[in-house]
């Protein structure tokens, strides 16, 4: 992940923002079966000070035995933040891409995000990730499945906006990687809090 990150004063953050930083997601050590604090162990040896990372909504046996590079929302986001700066580590992102394209998508997709809002803000972290399904919607014509996420990014949206938070369309899916899909779902919301990210 390429993260352009704010640091220290004023005039420093205004450079900051303009500038590309190299990062990671922790998803790269899902075969590796590591945990969050290994990453950023690995992140500090070397040299990398931006990472993102998956959210996890609810107890999962692997990730409590340690054997998964996420973090769950039980966790405390400033206990986590303070960790994380110990590592001179913090987030470019958090991913909450649970695929908004499917009927599920409002169900369990909606409420995944708007929870991982607050929690990302106390992390100290700026951005959310958010995504299509890989596959066409079973059961939707692509009018109604794009209906729906509009429907869905305008609450998430609305949220996002009191917290100053940036939610990212990440380009994964059937919609996300059609040009002109992805023009009307950045057009879904008038906000400087809608964005795409490339997730190169």
């Amino acid at each position: 992940t390429l993260a352009g990150t704010a640091l220290g004063s004023t005039t420093t953050r205004k450079k900051d923002k303009a500038m590309m930083r190299i990062g990671f997601h922790t998803d790269a050590f899902n075969s590796s079966y590591w945990s969050f604090e290994k990453c950023l162990k690995w992140a500090q040896a070397n040299g990398v000070h931006f990472i993102e990372c998956g959210l996890i909504d609810g107890v999962s046996w692997i990730h409590g035995l340690g054997y998964q590079p996420h973090v769950a929302l039980y966790e405390d986001p400033l206990l986590l933040r303070r960790k994380m700066e110990k590592y001179g580590v913090r987030f470019s992102q958090v991913d909450a891409a649970f695929p908004l394209s499917g009927k599920d998508g409002p169900m369990y997709g909606v409420p995944y995000v708007l929870k991982s809002i607050p929690w990302a803000k106390l992390a100290g972290c700026e951005r959310i990730a958010t995504t299509d399904g890989l596959h066409k919607p079973e059961g939707l014509s692509d009018d109604e499945a794009m209906d729906m996420m509009k429907r869905s990014y305008g609450q998430i949206i609305e949220v996002a906006q009191a917290y100053e938070m940036t939610i990212n369309i990440e380009v994964h899916g059937y919609f996300t990687t059609n040009p002109d899909m992805m023009e009307k779902m950045l057009a879904f919301c008038d906000s400087p809090y809608l964005r795409m990210n490339m997730d190169t």
